[in-house]
């Protein structure tokens, strides 16, 4: 039987290797490596704005850091294992401490400066105010 869990982890490995997935656990219940998440972003826009929202359970706002350098907005944060030491895994199917980075580049057309963020319940929503000049703007026809 222990040989048959043996062959899944080594089947999860290869797997997880190639999806860029959570790690699994060795044979003494530790995680391998640590791990870098890529959380799902999506992104709306609206006539004045455009918005991204990640979803990132388990992350503190402590842990987390949002910046914008040469018209690359960059979100990164880490997730840190709380679990006691003396617990050992068995099965993990998820990261115990995993790193996640996401990198968007930014048009000319947004006003990096005025960039809003705010997180709540394991959701990051940053708002990107578009330029005065890149909103559409009516034109009268006399």
């Amino acid at each position: 039987m222990n040989h048959l869990i043996t062959k899944f982890d080594e089947m999860d490995r290869v797997f997880n290797s190639m999806w860029g997935n959570a790690p699994t656990a060795n044979r003494n219940g530790d995680t391998e490596e640590p791990v870098t998440l890529r959380p799902r972003v999506d992104v709306f826009e609206s006539e004045k704005d455009y918005v991204l929202e990640a979803d990132l359970p388990g992350i503190r706002k402590d842990d987390l850091k949002v910046e914008v350098e040469r018209n690359v907005l960059s979100i990164e944060g880490e997730r840190k294992s709380e679990h006691g030491e003396d617990l050992h895994g068995v099965h993990l199917e998820r990261a115990g401490s995993a790193r996640f980075v996401r990198r968007f580049t930014l048009g000319r057309e947004v006003e990096p400066d005025k960039i809003e963020a705010r997180f709540a319940d394991g959701v990051l929503r940053l708002t990107v105010p578009k330029k005065e000049q890149a909103l559409p703007r009516r034109i009268n026809v006399a």
